[in-house]
C-alpha cells in the first residue's frame, strides 16, 4: 500500500515537473517573430558583433533591437569573432552566390547580431562565447526572426547553425 502510495505522488510530481519545462524553452525564443523562410528573397546582409548591455528579460525583443541599432556604424570591439563569422559567411557566399555584404546598416536587408556573452579560452586561445540573432532589417519596424537554440554556442557553431537552416530554407545543398 506504502509503496504504491509512493509510486502515485512521484508519478504526479514527473508529470508536473514536465509539463513546467516546455514552457520555459517556449519562453526564451518569445522574442523570435518570424522564420528563416523571409529571406529566401534577401540577399544584404550586415554583421555586427558586441558584448550586449544588460537584457530586459520581459521584453527581450527590443533590447536586443536597441543594441543592435544604437550606434550601429561603431568599429568592431571584437575583430577576431567578427572575422570567424565573415570567414564562414564568404565560403557560404562563394558556394552559392545568394546573399552579399551591404555597405552600411540601412542598406541590409537582414542583420547577423552576435551578442557576446563572454571570452572562453579553450588551450589559451580566446573564443567568442554567445547567442547569434538574425533581424529581418524591415524599415518602419525590425524585428528578431531567428536565433540560436541554446542560450550560448562558440561563435562557429553558432554561424554554422545558421547557415545549414538558411541551406535548407533555401533549397541549396
Amino acid at each position: 500500500m506504502y509503496s504504491s502510495f509512493k509510486f502515485i505522488i512521484s508519478l504526479v510530481i514527473i508529470t508536473a515537473c514536465a509539463g513546467v519545462f516546455p514552457s520555459q524553452e517556449r519562453d526564451s525564443q518569445s522574442s523570435v517573430k518570424g522564420s528563416l523562410a523571409e529571406l529566401r528573397d534577401k540577399q544584404k546582409v550586415w554583421v555586427i558583433v558586441r558584448r550586449g548591455g544588460l537584457l530586459d528579460a520581459r521584453d527581450a525583443e527590443a533590447s536586443v533591437l536597441s543594441e543592435v541599432y544604437k550606434e550601429g556604424n561603431q568599429r568592431q570591439t571584437f575583430p577576431r569573432t567578427y572575422n570567424v563569422i565573415a570567414r564562414k559567411l564568404n565560403k557560404y557566399m562563394k558556394q552559392h552566390g545568394s546573399i552579399t555584404a551591404a555597405r552600411d546598416m540601412p542598406e541590409a536587408e537582414f542583420i547577423l547580431f552576435f551578442n557576446v556573452l563572454e571570452i572562453r579560452r579553450p588551450l589559451g586561445t580566446p573564443y567568442a562565447y554567445g547567442e547569434l540573432f538574425v533581424i529581418l532589417n524591415a524599415k518602419p519596424n525590425p524585428r528578431i526572426i531567428w536565433k540560436t537554440r541554446n542560450t550560448g554556442n562558440f561563435v562557429d557553431d553558432a554561424v554554422g547553425d545558421f547557415i545549414s537552416e538558411l541551406k535548407a530554407v533555401r533549397g541549396e545543398k
